[in-house]
């Protein structure tokens, strides 16, 4: 059956048939409203979706790989198991969307609005999250290998047991979240706001903390080896004061047992 053209589509919504598991491969959509429709399994490859608005629609299991989804909404929309593996969603809204268990791998996210969506165990791998919006968002085993969120915004965000590894969150804004037992070997953390966050046993080996900001952060049976500091970052830590100036010379490899009695779970 060959794919259904745009025309077809508002023949079909008029109708009120169904729209689940159909043919719209590289269909124009652009500008249409289909909030609350039900698009489950449908094929939506290379579609053109700008503009599109799939408020509240239903695209659970749906294929949205290498859509055009540039300034889409899919405010509470569900994307459960979705794939949009190199989808272009430049500015696209999601607020309250949830894609759990989605794909969002080398896709362009880039100041995409993410707040308060459910992304648990969602695959950000080698993304571009440049100052996408993710304050409230539930990312908890999310996995962001090489993926960039410099200058996000993650304020509140639950990011336990996430995968940052090699992560780039320069400038990123992580105040209060949640990074329990999550795995940030290699990350760039420069200039990075981690005031408030929870950092108890998450991993940060060989990390990039340099000007940093750490107030109040929680870092118990956090592991630090080989992490780069700098000068005024080891002294605010070895004095207990964890409101980071700016440093001087980075130093790298610092040893636990130079920290705060606090700080002796951390091992090299």
């Amino acid at each position: 059956m060959p794919a259904l053209n745009r025309a077809d589509v508002l023949v079909r919504l008029s109708e009120g048939t169904t729209l689940d598991g159909a043919d719209l491969t590289g269909c124009d959509l652009t500008c249409l409203t289909l909030s609350g429709v039900s698009l489950r399994g449908v094929d939506l490859r290379k579609a053109d979706l700008r503009g599109a608005d799939f408020t509240g629609a239903d695209l659970c299991g749906a294929l949205l790989q290498g859509v055009n989804a540039r300034m889409a909404r899919f405010n509470d929309a569900r994307l459960v198991g979705a794939s949009l593996d190199d989808a272009d969603l430049f500015l696209a809204v999601l607020e309250g969307a949830d894609a759990r268990g989605a794909s969002f791998r080398r896709a362009s996210v880039r100041e995409c609005l993410l707040t308060d969506a459910v992304l648990w165990g969602t695959d950000f791998s080698q993304a571009d999250c440049q100052l996408a919006v993710l304050d409230g968002a539930d990312l908890r085993g999310a996995v962001f290998a090489g993926a960039c969120l410099s200058e996000a915004h993650l304020l509140g965000a639950d990011l336990k047991m996430a995968d940052l590894m090699g992560a780039d969150l320069g400038g990123a804004d992580l105040r209060d979240a949640d990074l329990r037992r999550a795995r940030l070997d290699e990350a760039q953390l420069c200039g990075t706001d981690l005031c408030g966050s929870l950092l108890t046993q998450a991993s940060l080996r060989h990390a990039d903390l340099r000007g940093a900001r750490l107030g109040h952060a929680e870092l118990s049976g956090a592991d630090i080896s080989g992490a780069c500091f700098q000068a005024g970052q080891v002294a605010a830590l070895r004095a207990g004061n964890l409101f980071l100036t700016e440093p001087m010379a980075p130093v790298t490899g610092l040893r636990p047992i130079e920290l705060p009695r606090r700080f002796a779970a951390l091992h090299a």
